[in-house]
């Protein structure tokens, strides 16, 4: 079985900012996170994030099954507001941001020779890019919803970049 981790980064005007609270919690109280085939609860509400740097919070879990989505919530204040989100990750054999017959397909191999060392590097691509945003590259606008509330002319978003 392998481990999942769910990240997320935390930016006032662009600066890493710590929160006061912030826990994995659906608006109902129900779960921390769940499996999206069944619904079953995998993490219970209210389960704490790790922090691993300023403004920035973790969570990881060992997925019951392969290649499974979850979806789950965040939940954090600052600043005396309560904010919350809803998230999906996608378990190790899950999404890819591009996949080995892909990738074969472009460079014109038909063999199986170099399959162990090309699914290595689109792994560890994946690695980088997530690494680098902080977050899964593999979430599209119906995974994710974000509430606001305030007025200017900026708004600081939870999940970059767009």
């Amino acid at each position: 079985m392998s481990k999942i981790t769910i990240q997320e980064r935390f930016t006032i005007d662009g600066v890493l900012t710590d929160v006061t609270a912030i826990v994995l919690s659906d608006p109902t109280g129900t779960f921390g996170v769940k499996r999206n085939d069944t619904g079953a609860v995998v993490v219970a509400d209210g389960t704490a994030m790790t922090k691993v740097s300023t403004g920035v919070y973790s969570y990881t879990f060992t997925e019951p099954a392969a290649g499974l989505a979850y979806t789950y919530w965040v939940e954090w204040q600052y600043g005396g507001e309560t904010y919350r989100y809803e998230g999906t990750v996608l378990g190790a054999a899950g999404g890819r941001v591009c996949t080995l017959t892909d990738v074969k397909s472009r460079l014109g191999i038909d063999s199986t020779d170099y399959d162990t060392v090309l699914s290595r590097i689109i792994a560890g691509l994946e690695g980088v890019f997530n690494g680098h945003v902080g977050r899964s590259l593999i979430v599209t606008a119906a995974d994710v919803t974000e509430y606001y509330t305030g007025c200017g002319p900026y708004l600081q978003l939870a999940r970059y970049p767009i």
